[in-house]
């Protein structure tokens, strides 16, 4: 707001510094006895209408926002503003009319009970031009010239604020310069509150486009426990993108299967769950869960499911007998002795192989 209204640095550190003063509790917001009480305003119906409209959030305490843009706009009102600031409080419809229960409400407001009836009889027979027994905002702005008494209290209170915060001499300034820069009928706390529910749907849109984010790209992270293959999909049939080295850390944005889990760890790069150890994250991934089971999971990955179980067929093939060779590991048919690579598994210390071309795994040494 400083910026639109084109106060500059020196005037937000004033405005800031009384607002502290104010703010007896430190709570850092300003209820309507400390308002009352630091600027001697009297406590009328109609000063808590003000203090209320005042109030954007509706939580009975100004932050400093609420208590900048509420005291500029009401002190740097002229008298046509005034008079068109408690039109508007009855006119709640915006209709531009305001009828005769309302203009003795307003009465009510500013001179408590009395001779309201009277008194509202008066202000109809004087500014009711078309006689229809209500008064539409051109009428009743005549009656700063036609009845000044009725708005008295609403200008008492304007100059007491204005005396106790920053001067009367800065408050006239500030009632031209606000002419020059917003023009004759802008309202600040419409225009603040306009500001804060543009912000707060941006937020909320920032949050749900964050929230969507979080959801696709995934909270997890993990790390290979043994060099393992990453294929085009959930499927060991599908193709082999790449090859990621053990101890690598990936970012877990999808998971698929119960029985068999598998982890997407970006487009159409999969791994299978047994091979992963799940290091941060809740769970909150695609197709995830709020889990603890990252313990488990290692701990199963690392026994048995460490090795590559071979079906019975591809064992049978790969057997010393249905090969004619005698002495070797079964695991060293047709596979080139280069690939194979020792490996120690963490929980028993044991040394295993695994072929980092055909995914295999043995405990037996290949090269024997």
């Amino acid at each position: 707001m400083f910026g639109k209204l084109k106060l500059g640095e020196k005037t937000g550190k004033a405005f800031y510094k009384i607002f502290l003063s104010v703010d007896n509790d430190k709570s850092g917001s300003i209820d309507i006895h400390e308002f009352f009480t630091r600027f001697s305003v009297d406590v009328t119906r109609f000063s808590r209408r003000v203090f209320e409209c005042v109030d954007t959030s509706g939580d009975g305490d100004l932050d400093f926002g609420e208590f900048f843009v509420g005291v500029y706009n009401y002190c740097s009102y002229d008298k046509k503003q005034i008079a068109r600031f408690a039109f508007n409080l009855f006119d709640v419809d915006g209709s531009g009319e305001i009828e005769r229960q309302e203009v003795q409400m307003l009465v009510k407001m500013m001179f408590g009970k009395g001779k309201t009836d009277d008194e509202t009889d008066k202000i109809l027979r004087i500014l009711d031009k078309d006689k229809d027994g209500k008064l539409s905002l051109s009428e009743f702005l005549e009656i700063q010239t036609k009845i000044g008494t009725m708005l008295k209290p609403a200008v008492q209170m304007q100059h007491q604020m204005q005396s106790r915060i920053m001067g009367a001499s800065w408050w006239d300034t500030q009632i031209k310069h606000r002419q020059q820069v917003l023009g004759p009928t802008a309202d600040i706390s419409s225009m603040y509150a306009s500001i804060l529910a543009t912000r707060t749907h941006e937020s909320s849109t920032k949050a749900a486009r964050k929230a969507k984010a979080s959801k696709e790209a995934g909270h997890g992270k993990g790390e290979t426990l043994v060099a393992t293959r990453v294929y085009s999909k959930h499927d060991r049939s599908s193709s082999v993108v790449t090859k990621l080295a053990k101890l690598t850390t990936v970012n877990i944005r999808e998971e698929w299967g119960k029985a068999e889990k598998w982890f997407r760890i970006g487009t159409d790069r999969w791994l299978e769950g047994k091979y992963i150890r799940v290091t941060s994250g809740d769970g909150l991934w695609v197709g995830g869960s709020h889990y603890d089971a990252s313990a488990k999971l290692a701990k199963k990955a690392t026994n048995d499911n460490v090795k590559l179980k071979l079906s019975n067929s591809a064992m049978a093939k790969n057997s010393p007998a249905s090969n004619g060779l005698k002495g070797k590991s079964k695991y060293a048919v047709n596979e080139s002795h280069g690939h194979w690579k020792a490996m120690t598994d963490k929980k028993s210390g044991k040394t295993y192989w695994h072929n980092k071309d055909t995914g295999k795994t043995t405990w037996t040494n290949p090269h024997a």
